[in-house]
């Protein structure tokens, strides 16, 4: 990746200021960023198996190391973020929520996530293959943080979990889990 400050110095066009502080700023943090995290923890709810070992496979590429929890149910989901046996308690880094869930709905497990103090602070990325209106609101009404649907082609797929984890693992800051 070309460092920031190496784009080109807007200094030398009419009416920009120097910008050479503030790219620095930007290499540092990307660099830093990268490694804020010894291992990003996501947590994958999800009962199809083709489009959770997609979504695993898609990130083995990344440059950050990526340890996945892959659940399969929403019951499951739901003992995990209330860190009920056998689940240790750990808090992921982000959850990527499917909808169409057996036992219990990804809304809601969607709802206990975001009731439970210790959790809240979690991003929660719903990856679902409904476009529902319905469903989207109710998510953002409960609190989600991203709406995404499933794309039908594996380039797209791939692209859009790229993007996820480029986000949520490399960009955004949020607390670290184990200070929430």
């Amino acid at each position: 990746m070309l460092p920031v400050s190496r784009l080109g110095d807007a200094s030398r066009l009419p009416g920009f200021p120097s910008l050479v502080p503030f790219t620095a700023f930007i290499d540092r943090f990307v660099t830093m960023s990268l490694s804020s995290y010894p291992v990003f923890r996501c947590l994958l709810v999800e009962d199809n198996d083709d489009h959770a070992a997609l979504v695993e496979r898609f990130t083995e590429r990344s440059d950050q190391p990526i340890q996945f929890t892959r659940l399969r149910d929403g019951e499951e989901a739901c003992q995990f973020v209330r860190g009920e046996p056998p689940f240790k308690g750990e808090r992921p880094h982000l959850i990527m929520l499917d909808l169409n869930l057996p036992k219990r709905s990804g809304h809601e497990v969607l709802e206990t996530i975001k009731s439970l103090e210790r959790c809240r602070s979690i991003p929660v990325v719903i990856l679902s293959s409904s476009t529902v209106s319905s469903d989207i609101e109710l998510a953002y009404r409960r609190h989600a943080n991203s709406y995404l649907t499933k794309p039908t082609s594996l380039s797209q797929f791939r692209d859009l979990i790229a993007d996820v984890m480029r986000y949520w693992g490399l960009r955004n800051l949020s607390p670290t889990p184990e200070l929430s």
